[in-house]
């Protein structure tokens, strides 16, 4: 009992080092120092230093693991790093020879070359064995097919083979090197290359694209970062898996926290312009009008990879409500491209975006709209779209083309999204039609304004009706409430207005009010169906 209780006091009374610190030590391990080193540097023990470099190396190594799959690269590169671990080979005890994890170790990366991320690494041997494996994981994170360039190592001939088979545009680069240099002074010196030979084993690389020199340059990035690679030195790893912790915390740092001089940085006024050149006119012009708030001002020349969850939150603090809704597709679409890693702000962080509430308008705000109304256009204008439901730019670009007399329907794509939209003409329709030029434009007038003078004028008309809260917009959004109220199948009336997916169609038609028929009126309409089906037979 004694003891339970001296061991609770020890757990509550453990020292553990602040975040702060933790950070400290990591940044002194990212940056190549030793582990006693960064105990000097930090004022730490190295057994604190070792203790948090093994978890850290874990949950580094599960991070990348789970995040990089069916990633967009289009070439890598690939090569192997020598190391060693305990003891160099000729030095290795006798009674150690053999064992796994002493002596040399390799190093197998790929790096894509376009953005400088290493979406996989294995440490282990230098034999066809570590090649099956290395490159089998590679695969498995790719989600299309790629430009492979490795040195002249056998091994990857049948691993890339086996991993990949057809669907690899694959190429060997061999350096032709001359004799190594002769003398103590020179001992460590490379031999001079003399030459490269470009060999396409698989597919079609492209010529200029085969190379190994940036994967080449990332192992001297490496021995620069981390202490274990360093020559001629006593700061080699003594256990295997400190020295595979250590690479993970290195690639972390490598993939997500180091800036690549090589790299162009870009900011998020070049997220904005590529964003507002996608999709239809309307949706550029109003892209490019909220890109224009001042609330955007300070993000514009922020660089992405330093933009941190404040720099949203200031616009979140400045801008409106709607301003959450046009950042956050700014936000995803640089996530999308690949510009950003990582979500800048988490899913949870984002403030709900509250959009106003719309309704259709009512059959009495109609007939009171057009009482008051004195232009004869205007009038057939508003009974087209409470008849039909068709977008105000829509229903104004109609001409006496879209309408097929011989099948009574009117067809046209819609200005915003380009889907088809149809529908029948009915009686009233028709008598409406009937007012309206046979060649041409149905509204010359009206066809001329833009969409916000049109909007505008509206407005007007119905401040001297006296109806409120509605908008060109509403008449769509009534069809669609008439529709399922009146039972009208979803197929036909999300046809009839032109929308794309049902998700959009349902939210024009939530506010329907559906008065439910008592179970009394079903049973008695099937009873009298039955009545009538025996009277039949």
């Amino acid at each position: 009992m004694l003891a339970m209780l001296a061991k609770q006091a020890y757990t509550v009374a453990m020292n553990k080092a602040s975040t702060e610190k933790r950070a400290q030590i990591l940044a002194c391990l990212a940056e190549g120092n030793s582990i006693r080193a960064t105990s000097r540097l930090t004022g730490v023990a190295i057994n604190t230093v070792i203790k948090l470099l093994c978890d850290a190396g874990k949950a580094c190594s599960e991070y990348q693991d789970k995040i990089f799959v069916n990633l967009p690269c289009k070439r890598l590169q690939l090569d192997e790093i020598w190391s060693f671990v305990y003891a160099k080979d000729k030095n290795i005890p006798e009674d150690m020879r053999g064992q796994n994890g002493v002596g040399s170790v390799w190093t197998w990366t790929a790096l894509c070359p376009d953005t400088k991320l290493i979406p996989c690494w294995f440490v282990g041997s230098r034999d066809a064995g570590a090649a099956y494996h290395f490159v089998h994981d590679l695969a498995g994170r790719l989600a299309n097919r790629v430009q492979l360039t490795s040195d002249g190592h056998k091994p990857y001939l049948s691993a890339i083979e086996d991993a990949f088979g057809a669907d690899v545009d694959y190429a060997m680069l061999v350096k032709i090197y001359g004799n190594a240099p002769e003398g103590g002074e020179v001992r460590y010196s490379p031999a001079q290359c003399m030459g490269a030979r470009k060999t396409v084993i698989s597919g079609k690389p492209d010529y200029h694209h085969i190379s190994t020199s940036h994967t080449e340059r990332q192992n001297l990035s490496m021995r620069m970062g981390m202490r274990r690679f360093t020559r001629l030195t006593n700061a080699f790893s003594k256990k295997l898996e400190n020295h595979e912790h250590m690479i993970a915390i290195y690639f972390m740092h490598y993939n997500f926290c180091r800036i690549h001089q090589t790299l162009r940085v870009t900011p998020w006024q070049t997220v904005m312009d590529q964003l507002q050149s996608r999709g239809k006119d309307s949706s550029r012009e109003r892209y490019t009008t909220v890109f224009k708030s001042t609330c955007f001002d300070a993000l514009r020349r922020k660089k992405l990879l330093e933009t941190t969850a404040d720099d949203f939150f200031a616009v979140f603090k400045d801008g409106k409500v709607s301003i959450v809704y046009f950042l956050k597709r700014l936000h995803n679409f640089a996530l999308s491209l690949g510009w950003i890693a990582l979500p800048v702000v988490a899913p949870y962080l984002w403030p709900k975006y509250e959009a106003k509430d719309r309704r259709g308008i009512t059959r009495d705000e109609q007939e009171a709209i057009i009482t008051h109304e004195k232009k004869a256009e205007w009038k057939l204008f508003l009974e087209l779209l409470w008849e039909t439901g068709a977008a105000q730019g829509d229903a104004a670009a109609l001409t006496a083309e879209h309408i097929d007399w011989q099948s009574r329907t009117i067809t046209y794509f819609r200005q915003k999204t380009g889907s088809r939209a149809q529908f029948t003409i009915s009686k009233t329709l028709e008598t409406v039609l009937s007012h309206l030029p046979a060649t041409g434009a149905l509204f010359p007038n009206l066809s001329t304004f833009t969409a916000n003078d049109r909007a505008s004028r509206f407005r007007r008309r119905c401040h001297r009706a006296g109806v409120k809260g509605v908008t060109l917009h509403s008449y769509r959004y009534a069809w669609a409430e008439r529709a399922k109220v009146v039972g009208m199948p979803e197929r036909f009336a999300q046809a009839a207005l032109g929308h794309n997916s049902k998700a959009i169609h349902r939210a024009y038609a939530k506010a329907a009010q559906i008065i439910v028929p008592s179970l009394e009126e079903y049973e008695a309409k099937a009873a009298a169906n039955m009545l009538q089906k025996a009277a039949a037979a």
